[in-house]
């Protein structure tokens, strides 16, 4: 029996008004009230029409937090690609390129850690409109990939760096900054905000949460009890279950994103989800660096 047999189905129920064989007109009928019955199919007609027709693009409501469609990048950020939108999990950095001096491009290059099934590998990234780099990595047997966010030209911080006693020698003449930080988009005091990374960890024993652009920040997750239930898709092996006692608590949308600590420490990475968004499918976040080696958590600088 299937771990989620056990559990209360929603069933929908059509009412039927009348019967077969029965007139569906009541006896006490006037024309009166016809024209009220008329004009309330009429407009349940119209109704189901408005509530059944496609949003565009153009007109869906934006995030509930426009903070996750602005630069820099981080943790919880909502990322477009040329079919749908994800959420970033995590903003890493190339541990090689961190011994260059300050103001290089590939020194203040970020990668951002999302869902392998967001992003086709070479596709360009966007954030709020804007490309901010394409997809470089895919993981073989875990749903995780790369996108390299390209640096920013900031000619104001290598004035800055020239004035300030530094050599010449290591101060680049393009000088360039991170359009990505080690922050997350979490609660603090009441409201989402952005808040440092304090590094990352195993699932605890109590509750943790997930940050994404859809349905925003939620901390009623704890980690499935008894047999986990099956993904839909994926490598089984790489993916944890956890299950929330609220309803429609991930979505879509929130693919990618961070699965977190109350202390924002990471958890994993946001795969999937079942039983109306109730149960969420995470790849653990020891799977980013086993397979993207020589990456560490970037900085919130």
């Amino acid at each position: 029996m299937s771990p989620l047999s056990s559990r209360p189905r929603l069933r929908l129920h059509r009412r039927r008004h009348g019967h077969a064989g029965a007139s569906t007109t009541s006896p006490r009928t006037t024309p009166h009230t016809r024209r009220w019955t008329r004009a309330l199919v009429v407009l349940a007609a119209v109704s189901a029409l408005i509530l059944s027709s496609p949003v565009s693009a153009a007109n869906a409501a934006p995030p509930l937090n426009p903070d996750r469609i602005r630069l820099p990048i981080v943790a919880g950020t909502k990322l477009n690609g040329d079919a749908g939108s994800c959420t970033a999990g995590a903003v890493l950095q190339y541990d090689f390129y961190q011994l260059l001096p300050a103001g290089f491009a590939a020194k203040a290059t970020r990668y951002v850690v999302t869902a392998k099934h967001c992003f086709a590998v070479g596709e360009i990234v966007r954030v709020g409109g804007v490309p901010v780099g394409h997809v470089i990595e895919q993981a073989e047997h875990a749903d995780l990939e790369l996108v390299e966010i390209d640096a920013k030209l900031d000619p104001s911080a290598g004035l800055h760096c020239a004035t300030h006693g530094s050599h010449p020698a290591f101060c680049a003449h393009n000088y360039y900054v991170p359009r990505a930080t080690g922050e997350i988009i979490t609660n603090s005091g009441g409201h989402p905000r952005r808040m440092p990374v304090e590094g990352h960890t195993e699932a605890p024993a109590g509750r943790f949460c997930t940050s994404g652009y859809f349905t925003g920040v939620q901390c009623d997750w704890t980690s499935f009890r008894g047999p986990e239930p099956q993904p839909s898709h994926g490598d089984i092996h790489s993916l944890k279950a956890a299950e929330s006692p609220v309803l429609g608590t991930t979505d879509a949308g929130d693919s990618g994103g961070p699965v977190y600590t109350y202390d924002r420490e990471l958890i994993g990475i946001n795969s999937q989800s079942a039983y109306f968004g109730s149960i969420l499918f995470y790849v653990p976040f020891s799977f980013v660096f086993s397979n993207f080696p020589g990456y560490s958590l970037a900085t919130n600088r």
